[in-house]
């Protein structure tokens, strides 16, 4: 009984916690399964990612960064930005973006 209570708080204080960063680590094995013309060695990409609420509306971004370089350093960064302004009660926000690399 205890541990449902507990687990049923954890979720709902997470549910009202909409902050969030996340970094994820991730590895592309295209020279494994396409070789040399695809990609010359297999490498890893790091992502960040970030969404923050305010009161006039959101903030998300992220940034890519891709360690198929001369000895593993980032060969290719790639990002993007995102802003939504909250006006008063319209159900739409409408938003700047921004994608480059």
């Amino acid at each position: 009984m205890f541990r449902k209570i507990f687990l049923s708080l954890a979720i709902l204080s997470v549910a009202v916690v909409i902050e969030a960063q996340n970094l994820q680590l991730h590895f592309d094995p295209r020279h494994s399964f396409y070789g040399d013309e695809v990609a010359p060695v297999n490498y890893l990409t790091a992502t960040f990612e970030m969404f923050k609420p305010d009161r006039w509306g959101n903030t998300f971004m992220f940034v890519d960064f891709d360690f198929s370089f001369d000895k593993r350093n980032p060969g290719l960064v790639y990002a993007e930005i995102a802003r939504e302004f909250k006006i008063g009660d319209f159900p739409l926000f409408p938003h700047i973006e921004y994608n480059g690399g």
